[in-house]
């Protein structure tokens, strides 16, 4: 009752999904995602507090809707990092591009978003920040070479900054769902 979150990729699927739960729950909330006549449909429908459009595929995107979500929520006490996945493709088809598109869209996505959120749930001794990546993390599945690579490196990330942050009344944890409808 009384957070504050941003959902990101929460015009459909788990993230809307994840929006809605926390908005029962008397959270606050500023969702995120690319299409913005989708994501402001998806934040009316819902009762969201905002609605931050964003290609989180791009360089220093997921950081800037931390910081306008802050703005707008007046901070960020929850973060769940939602983005899609890769290209399924094998690894020898796997391209110098995809892999760096995948390192950015997964990766520094993730590092960007909770390098810009974690100080100040430090500073205020609570905070909460969910990585949705995927059952392929744990049991890679065919075909998905970049995501499953990727994501497993999320888990070791996910617990490294765990860790480093307990302490301080900030838990950070990992989802890892197979496929939902």
């Amino acid at each position: 009752q009384g957070k504050r979150a941003l959902v990101q990729g929460a015009s459909s699927g788990l993230g809307y999904a994840i929006s809605r739960a926390l908005l029962r729950e008397g959270v606050r909330v500023a969702v995120c995602a690319r299409q913005g006549e989708r994501l402001k449909h998806a934040a009316e429908t819902m009762g969201a507090q905002a609605a931050i459009a964003a290609d989180l595929s791009r360089p220093g995107e997921s950081a800037r809707t931390v910081l306008e979500a802050q703005k707008v929520l007046g901070g960020v006490d929850i973060l769940v990092i939602n983005t899609g996945g890769p290209p399924k493709v094998d690894f020898l088809q796997a391209t110098d591009q995809q892999w760096h598109e995948g390192v950015e869209s997964l990766w520094m996505g993730a590092v960007g978003a909770i390098r810009e959120a974690l100080p100040k749930m430090m500073e205020q001794k609570w905070g909460r920040i969910l990585l949705v990546t995927s059952a392929a993390a744990r049991e890679p599945m065919p075909g998905l070479t970049i995501s499953n690579g990727l994501r497993a490196g999320l888990l070791g990330l996910t617990k490294t900054i765990s860790n480093e942050v307990a302490h301080a009344g900030v838990t950070i944890n990992a989802l890892l769902p197979g496929y939902t409808d």
